[in-house]
C-alpha cells in the first residue's frame, strides 16, 4: 500500500519530460522503445510547417506519455517496495521518521514519535523482548547503585545493581 501510494504521488508530480527522462535512464527494452518513439514523433511534429495539422502526432504523444506514466509508476513502486523490504532503516531515516546518531544508533525525538505516520506500527514491548533475546549480559560490578546503560564507541556496557 505504501509503495503504491508513493508511486502514485511521485508520478503525478512529474511532467512529460520527467516521465521520458525516467524511462530513458531506467533502460528496459519497452522503456527504450517508448522513448525512441516519443523523440521521433516530437522531432517530426516540430518539423511540420505551421499550416499543417499535427493533431495525429499530438494524440500519439499523449498516448505514449500515459503509457510511460504507467511504466514509471511501476518502476517507483518496485523501488519503494524493495527499500521497505530490504533497507527499511535508511528509508525511515530519509523520510525523517527516525534519526541516526554518530555510530549509526537509531533515535527518535519526541516530535518524531508523535508524528509517526499511521502506517508505522511500533510496539516498544515487542522491541525490548526481541532485543533482550539477542543480548549477552555479563555481571559487572555495581557503581553507586546505578542501573543504566552507557554507550562508548559502539560497545554496550550494562551496570547492574546486585542485591546481596
Amino acid at each position: 500500500m505504501i509503495s503504491s501510494e508513493e508511486a502514485s504521488h511521485y508520478e503525478s508530480d512529474m511532467d512529460e519530460e520527467e516521465i521520458i527522462d525516467r524511462l530513458k535512464y531506467e533502460g528496459g527494452g519497452k522503456n527504450k522503445e517508448i522513448v525512441e518513439e516519443y523523440e521521433e514523433l516530437k522531432e517530426k511534429w516540430g518539423e511540420l510547417p505551421a499550416s499543417k495539422d499535427g493533431s495525429q502526432y499530438e494524440l500519439r504523444i499523449d498516448e505514449i506519455i500515459e503509457e510511460g506514466r504507467e511504466l514509471v509508476r511501476e518502476i517507483i513502486y518496485d523501488d519503494v517496495y524493495d527499500r521497505l523490504e530490504n533497507d527499511l532503516e535508511n528509508y525511515l531515516w530519509e523520510m525523517g521518521i527516525i534519526s541516526k546518531e554518530q555510530g549509526g544508533y537509531i533515535t527518535m525525538s519526541k516530535e518524531q514519535w508523535t508524528n509517526l505516520p499511521n502506517w508505522v506500527d511500533f510496539n516498544w514491548g515487542d522491541f525490548t523482548d526481541d532485543q533482550a533475546r539477542d543480548m549477552e549480559l555479563e555481571q559487572l560490578s555495581p557503581y553507586e547503585n546505578v542501573d543504566s546503560v552507557y554507550l562508548d564507541n559502539g560497545d554496550i556496557y550494562y551496570i547492574i545493581q546486585i542485591d546481596w
